[in-house]
């Protein structure tokens, strides 16, 4: 059994901190996403490869952005 430390989640609040101050959406990792976020993480960490980060990261900014526009949406008519 595993139990949390909460670096995980101190990592991802500092990681949408980052993400607000730079005018973006903050962005939520749902538990299914897990294993392709520790992946990409790794990705960084044995081969210094940013982009699997940065495109996983990108995608979910856009589908954060995309609920938004659907409940602007919603409200305008």
């Amino acid at each position: 059994m595993v139990l949390p430390d909460g670096n995980g989640r101190t990592s991802r609040l500092l990681m949408n901190y980052q993400l607000m101050s730079k005018g973006f959406a903050p962005i939520s990792i749902a538990k299914e996403n897990r294993l392709a976020y520790f992946e990409a993480l790794e990705a960084y960490a044995v081969d210094k490869n940013l982009q699997p980060f940065a495109d996983m990261i990108a995608k979910l900014e856009e589908k954060q952005l995309d609920r938004y526009i659907a409940m602007i949406d919603c409200h305008l008519y």
